[in-house]
């Protein structure tokens, strides 16, 4: 019996030894927002900028930036092996950007405001995010839908921590994109009282094939009050 424990350990390691086995998952980037800064153009355009190390793994990276409060401003670009970037957008100094790294991956979303033209950017705060808990909190996420198949409903739920009632006061889409709608948009405004939670519902329709992307914004207390930000993201295929 022993004979065959040893020819099974070694045939474990010859297989280590020529690669075989679970291949390593590729690692998410990331993004420093300490490294960025945002300035302005005199042509109605911000540049957010990343220092060297800002993003990091660099390699194959694509960075997403989208103006918060433009909903026709958002822009693509390249990486550099050193983490170093820079995107220019339609935009002003005080808008909101979300910025995200994506390779094979996808870092967490990180929402930046400008301070000063030229200076370090300021993130973005989460309001009354020290007590009013939501999930998933930054991103929704569909996943493939065949075409065809009914509407799918995926929802943010957030849960009351605070010692008062909290008014979730509207959901909106920043681009209103055919594939997504807000569902039951008139039983807005949501009150959630101290230790009870609520849901914004976002259906996504499977339309046409492709990869789908949008920006659920959550008011809270007055429709054009602070606001959640949650990116929904859905694959309609054939």
């Amino acid at each position: 019996m022993l004979g065959v424990r040893r020819l099974l350990l070694l045939a474990l390691v010859s297989l280590g030894a020529n690669g075989c086995g679970i291949s390593p998952q590729p690692t998410p980037p990331g993004i420093d927002a300490a490294e960025l800064t945002l300035s302005t153009s005199g042509d109605g355009s911000v540049e957010i900028t990343g220092r060297p190390g800002a993003v990091a793994p660099a390699d194959g990276v694509v960075l997403l930036a989208v103006n918060l409060d433009d909903a026709s401003s958002e822009i693509e670009g390249p990486v550099a092996a050193d983490g170093s970037f820079t995107l220019a957008l339609p935009g002003e100094l005080a808008h909101g950007y979300r910025l995200q790294a994506r390779n094979e991956e996808r870092s967490d979303p990180v929402d930046v405001t400008g301070t000063a033209d030229g200076a370090p950017v300021a993130v973005l705060p989460v309001p009354s995010g020290e007590c009013l808990t939501s999930f998933p909190p930054l991103e929704l996420e569909f996943g493939d839908v065949p075409a065809g198949a009914p509407i799918n409903v995926g929802s943010v739920t957030f849960a009351n921590g605070c010692a008062g009632a909290v008014t979730l006061a509207a959901a909106t889409l920043r681009k209103g994109l055919p594939a997504f709608l807000v569902m039951q948009a008139g039983q807005y405004p949501k009150t959630i009282e101290p230790g009870t939670q609520e849901v914004a519902e976002v259906g996504f329709k499977s339309l046409t094939p492709g990869l789908h992307e949008d920006i659920l914004f959550v008011a809270l207390e007055t429709p054009d009050g602070p606001r959640r930000i949650v990116t929904v993201r859905g694959n309609i295929v054939p």
